[in-house]
Formats: structure tokens, sequence, C-alpha cells
């Protein structure tokens, strides 16, 4: 099955006192340099990385990626804004699927503020989307948590199109109960899955590290 993957990177980052979070160093490389590099390893085919209009250090940190370049989607811009941050993930995710390159069977939205997430992890999803014939909603979910990623059915893109604000992927998995598959995460992996939001969070995320 061919995926497409649309990596949501247009977020503000206001939380994140000082600094962008996006660029914050994770074992030397900025945070978004790694999320991207960790899932074109991926099984996918396509990859897009939804930016703000006119976000110079974020694109550099594109280009310092170890993979073929992905496609550069500009998020929807606020009337007020010279540097657009988008209008919410779900304007994002409307911008990435609109930019897709060609048709695919399915689609992974991952943020990127996940460090912490593997390739392999992607892969597991992945494998997960294709045993159900590419046909449910693959996400991950600990006890009655949902996760980001997650995996789209194709037929769901002009859903996930129509998106905007806030309002994200989870969404269209609300409206579509009998087509959702979680994918269970063990107490091991649940760590994959946190965000960063502030320094604190980042500090916590290295510190982790350190203690395994």
């Amino acid at each position: 099955m061919k995926l497409a993957a649309i990596i949501l990177a247009a977020g503000r980052s206001r939380r994140f006192e000082p600094g962008d979070k996006l660029l914050a160093p994770v074992d030397g490389r900025a945070m978004l340099t790694r999320t991207v590099e960790r899932v074109a390893a991926a099984r996918v085919a396509d990859l897009l990385v939804v930016l703000p209009v006119g976000d110079v250090a974020r694109r550099s940190a594109l280009r310092d990626a170890a993979c073929a370049p992905p496609v550069i989607v500009r998020a929807p811009r606020r009337q007020e804004d010279m540097l657009s941050f988008g209008e919410g993930q779900g304007a994002s995710i409307a911008a990435g699927i609109g930019a897709l390159p060609g048709a695919c069977d399915g689609i992974l939205i991952v943020p990127a503020d996940m460090p912490a997430l593997t390739t392999s992890f992607i892969d597991g999803l992945i494998a997960a989307f294709v045993a159900d014939d590419g046909c449910r909603i693959v996400f991950p979910v600990r006890g009655d948590v949902q996760y980001p990623p997650a995996i789209f059915p194709a037929d769901l893109a002009p859903e996930l199109a129509t998106l905007d604000g806030d309002a994200g992927g989870k969404r269209v998995i609300a409206s579509h109960p009998d087509r959702v598959a979680p994918f269970v995460v063990s107490a091991d992996d649940r760590a994959l899955l946190d965000d960063i939001d502030t320094v604190a969070d980042l500090m916590r995320f290295e510190a982790s590290r350190r203690q395994r």
C-alpha cells in the first residue's frame, strides 16, 4: 500500500520560552529535523511538512535532514500576521491534504513535537493499517487515552480537507466509530508518544532518557 505522511510543524510554540521547540536540540539535531528523518525512514511513499509562511529557521532545519527533501506546504495565513503560524492543527491538516502529490491508500498525520517517536513504532502502525486492508483509522491508545500519530484511509481525505481551526484529526475519528482500529500501546512504549510543549517538558524527556 502507498502511504503519504503529513508532518504538522506550523504551530507558534508559544509555551516554549524562550525559543522555538521545533528547533530545540535532541541528540544534536533540531527536534523537527529528527522527526522528519524518522518518518522518512518509515514505509511512506510521500512526505509533506506543513510550515508557517515565511519561517526561515524551520525551513533551514529541514535542509539538515538526512533524507530526501520533503514537500513543504504553507500553513493557512492569518490576515494580520506577517509570519503565519497557521490557524490551528485542523487547518494545517487540510493544507497538507490539499497538497498531496497523488493518489495514496492512507494518510499518516504526525505532529512534529514528538521527539521520542521511532521509525519502528511508525512502521508498527503502518503494519496494523495494512493488515486491516487500509479500511480503518489506526491510532495509538493506552488505557482510555488516544494519542497521535494516526493513519486515515484515503477515502476520508475529503473530510480531513474540511478541518479548520484547532479541530484536528480526532474530530474525524469521532465521526467514524465503526471504522477505528486502536493500536494498543504497552507501558514500555507509552513514553514514545510524549509531546513537547514547554522547556520543562523537554527537560523531563532528556532526564528520562538518561535514566534508561
